[in-house]
């Protein structure tokens, strides 16, 4: 599936007609993705009218936001159907009157995810997008260095989904894989956000599938919460097809 992008351009002045390229939008692949550059903005800033600026940044940071917000809601979605298509673009135009002006899509014969997300923004804008400063989740540390053990060592280990089936474009990883023993592992935190859960449900009804002749197995630390315990339970009883350990269980099982 091919991906495509549009330049996000931003009126400057009426009478020259200049504009200045303010972001980016990308869809298809494991989009859509949105980024706004900071110091375009701030640019900006001093070469319009205060007021202008302000309803022109209001409406960019506002598609951003519910683009940001649609990619991490429904990811299983996106892959087939995508929202943001390239049809939207037009009907966007129109809505500023030509202020915020989008550029005709253009195709590219690349798989769209974070790796080349970031990639392509340090191309055409020359900025390089900053990750988050937050620290990991402790069981997804006591994961990776579990994970890193010796024990292991006869095991792939974070393997993309791409390089274990040619057919598939999807690059998340599997954490392990051991092809004799036909298994296959992956995680996930059920103390965490509900969007992290919807996502790695998703990753694992598709590794389920893909590799339909190994045994998957989901390792989870001990659910913290009610919720978390509630939304545990759902996710056991809906995919039975899939072996759940906790990690004691799984660290006393490998």
């Amino acid at each position: 599936m091919e991906t495509f992008y549009s330049i996000i351009y931003v009126k400057t002045n009426s009478i020259t007609d200049e504009h200045l390229a303010a972001g980016v939008f990308l869809g298809r692949g494991e989009g859509p993705y949105f980024y706004l550059s900071e110091k375009r903005l701030n640019l900006l800033k001093h070469s319009v009218h205060k007021n202008t600026f302000l309803a022109l940044q209001r409406h960019l940071k506002s598609l951003k936001q519910k683009v940001d917000n649609y990619r991490k809601s429904n990811k299983e979605l996106m892959l087939f159907d995508p929202h943001y298509s390239q049809e939207e673009f037009s009907r966007l135009s129109k809505l500023t009157k030509g202020a915020i002006k989008y550029s005709t899509t253009v195709s590219v014969n690349e798989w769209l995810n974070e790796a080349f997300y970031d990639q392509f923004i340090q191309t055409v804008l020359g900025e390089k997008i900053a990750k988050s400063s937050r620290k990991r989740p402790v069981f997804h540390l006591k994961w990776k260095a579990f994970c890193n053990s010796n024990r292991f060592l006869d095991w792939d280990r974070d393997i993309p989904l791409n390089q274990l089936n040619n057919n598939v474009e999807l690059s998340f990883k599997v954490d392990l894989i051991h092809h004799s023993k036909k298994l296959v592992v992956k995680t996930i935190d059920f103390n965490l956000s509900e969007t992290n859960i919807s996502k790695k449900k998703y990753e694992l009804e598709v590794i389920a599938d893909i590799l339909n002749d190994y045994q998957l197995i989901c390792v989870y630390p001990t659910p913290a919460k009610k919720s978390a315990k509630t939304v545990f339970n759902s996710t056991k009883d809906t995919l039975k097809h899939i072996d759940f350990q906790n990690f004691a269980e799984f660290k006393l099982n490998h």
